[in-house]
């Protein structure tokens, strides 16, 4: 639909800058003499459907070395109560989204005596992921916990990270990370 003209149009775009820039270039080094109108329309006119082409089998390519797990080039870090983030690491399958693990903290790991997160410590451990090239961090829960969850989602939003809040479920069929 929209998306593919978008990208119909962005490679017409791409195509048409990089033949100026290639004319130009041409002009300069003073070899417009040698080429002729026809083969300059020929070579424009072919080009884009290749750039167009080409750029789809490259998509398809990397498509399905992504489903296959082969390509994970994201990676995020989870955090919520064990239960919940072991449920949503085993029916997630981030590894099929392009995702690659980058941690997990478990919010009763977190907690200090009186039962309040430890801020500090799940600020450092979200600082290590991020040093480490975790550009997502997924907090899991039940809407329970909505409240402390929208409190650390708070929390983390000040390292500049992509915080994405996944409901706690045993649902396979329900895939949170196709949105993010």
């Amino acid at each position: 639909g929209r998306q593919q003209q978008a990208v119909i149009a962005d490679s017409a775009l791409a195509w048409t800058g990089a033949f100026a820039v290639a004319l130009l270039a041409a002009f300069l080094a003073d070899l417009t003499d040698q080429l002729s109108r026809v083969s300059m329309l020929a070579a424009y006119l072919v080009g884009v459907p290749l750039l167009i082409g080409g750029r789809a089998a490259a998509h398809t390519i990397a498509s399905s070395y992504i489903r296959a797990g082969r390509l994970q080039y994201r990676k995020a870090g989870v955090i919520g109560n064990r239960g919940d983030t072991v449920r949503f690491l085993l029916n997630g399958s981030l590894w099929r989204a392009g995702y690659r693990l980058a941690g997990t903290l478990y919010l009763e790991e977190a907690r200090r005596p009186d039962g309040r997160l430890d801020e500090a410590a799940i600020a450092d451990i979200a600082q290590r992921w991020i040093a480490g090239g975790a550009a997502y961090i997924v907090l899991v829960g039940s809407f329970g916990d909505i409240d402390e969850i929208e409190r650390l989602g708070n929390d983390l939003k000040r390292f500049s990270v992509s915080v994405a809040c996944a409901p706690a479920t045993d649902n396979t069929s329900f895939k949170f990370l196709d949105v993010v």
